[in-house]
């Protein structure tokens, strides 16, 4: 008696079993390339006096401060990244899970990254032009603050609040790939 994972089929055992290990090792490089794209982000969003010196820093003890201390170093610094990563992660597992065939899962999931780093650039573009033509363009020295990054911090929210339930509640296996057919 052969015991076989529940999802993966019979015929086409070790066509099935690449393309799991295939799209695993993709996701995991997506996500890994979302950590760090998150890192980039966070402090270009949270972090908008990065490039200055204590001088040019807020008020000690003002929100625009605090939260821009908070988001420079450790822990703030890699939460949003941890949080983004691992709620993918965690749908990925109860998808997983509860998928009758695994077979294309990893795969779709790493397809879902990919269209959600190209969705968040060009979101952050749109963010940095649509602050730029609000606020005005940056004339030299230093001009950062909140008033520049709040349209990419809640574009940002928006974007992988969709993505997260578009995740969790999405069909991504066609009636063809629900077969179990590597073809």
């Amino acid at each position: 008696m052969t015991i076989q994972p529940r999802g993966v089929r019979s015929t086409g055992n070790l066509a099935s079993s690449a393309v799991v290990i295939a799209g695993s090792c993709l996701l995991i490089g997506s996500w890994v390339v979302l950590y760090w794209w998150q890192l980039l982000s966070t402090e270009a969003l949270l972090v908008p006096w990065y490039c200055c010196d204590l001088g040019a820093l807020p008020a000690l003890g003002t929100w625009q401060r605090t939260v821009n201390d908070f988001f420079a170093a450790l822990p703030g610094s890699i939460l949003p990244s941890v949080a983004v990563v691992t709620t993918g992660v965690a749908i990925f597992g109860v998808r997983m899970r509860r998928a009758e065939n695994r077979v294309w899962l990893p795969l779709a999931f790493f397809l879902a990254n990919v269209l959600l780093l190209a969705a968040d650039l060009f979101m952050t573009q749109l963010s940095w032009a649509l602050s730029n033509s609000v606020v005005g363009p940056r004339v030299g020295g230093i001009d950062a603050g909140y008033d520049r990054t709040w349209h990419g911090i809640v574009s940002h929210l928006m974007l992988y609040s969709v993505f997260f339930l578009a995740l969790a509640k999405a069909r991504f296996l066609s009636p063809a790939w629900q077969s179990g057919s590597t073809r």
